[in-house]
């Protein structure tokens, strides 16, 4: 007897294409929709910016201030002082990285918020070296130091300079190296009190944004050159941004200061 293959008529074999078409289309739309997480990092090991102070599952003044950035260009933003999220297991949820911070964070330190171990560290160099983008604020540069006569630390490294002092709050101006950069305005510099940083170990190939406007500025700290303020640089396919503003509240809610962040973060993903 002849064996009978089935057959699939035309009507039947149409529904089939659509339905797996749509099922298809189906998961990209939830893809699409689902907004790629950025982490927004404020564990204190050192000291504790009012700005990021916050109670725990509560946003800080600067989350609340960063969080419409991140939203308008379809990313999450996920605010946490939990060092156990740079974990290689976990770790890869994360799409991008802005970190507020200060000191030792792989100790609990000031806030007394799980640390970073160091093979936590050592994921987050390696995820920007891979790609991820990364940005610092303020004392992101006052965090991970090396010791005063030894080498540099990799995180120092990555990042392209490190807080060395500051004096007194003063009102100040930071001058625009590159008028081009997305954010940045057209003002010719920028006026604010803040708290402004002396920073070393500066990398060699630094792109500058900004550059303190030393002239005049009380302290001796602040007696030399203009320096970078605020920069670009790339580390292996990762891109980084770095600027010494946001001590103040005042500051973090400046619309000139957002659209510096807003330009950097549209930068960073390249």
């Amino acid at each position: 007897m002849a064996r009978l293959e089935p057959v699939l008529d035309r009507r039947t074999f149409n529904i089939t294409m659509l339905s797996g078409v749509a099922a298809l289309m189906g998961r990209n739309a939830m893809a699409q929709a689902t907004p790629a997480m950025w982490l927004l990092f404020t564990k204190s090991a050192g000291y504790e910016h009012s700005v990021i102070k916050s109670d725990i599952g509560q946003p800080s003044h600067l989350g609340r201030c960063l969080k419409p950035l991140f939203e308008t260009r379809n990313l999450g933003l996920r605010e946490s002082k939990d060092g156990s999220l740079f974990e290689p297991e976990t770790i890869g949820a994360f799409a991008g990285f802005v970190f507020f911070t200060s000191g030792d964070l792989t100790t609990p330190g000031t806030d007394q918020q799980p640390p970073m171990s160091a093979a936590g560290k050592a994921a987050l160099l390696r995820a920007v070296q891979n790609g991820k983008p990364f940005i610092g604020l303020h004392s992101a540069a006052d965090t991970f130091h090396g010791p005063a006569d030894g080498p540099v630390d990799p995180y120092i490294a990555m990042l392209g300079g490190e807080f060395e002092a500051h004096g007194d709050q003063q009102v100040a101006a930071a001058t625009i190296d590159d008028p081009t950069f997305p954010g940045i305005g057209q003002q010719n510099d920028w006026t604010f009190n803040e708290e402004w940083y002396v920073l070393k170990n500066l990398a060699s190939d630094l792109k500058p944004i900004q550059q303190l406007k030393t002239a005049g500025m009380k302290g001796n700290m602040y007696q030399r050159d203009p320096f970078p303020l605020t920069w670009t640089r790339t580390h292996g396919q990762g891109r980084l941004f770095y600027t010494g503003l946001a001590h103040r509240e005042e500051t973090v809610a400046s619309e000139a200061f957002l659209n510096l962040i807003g330009g950097a973060v549209d930068w960073c993903r390249g």
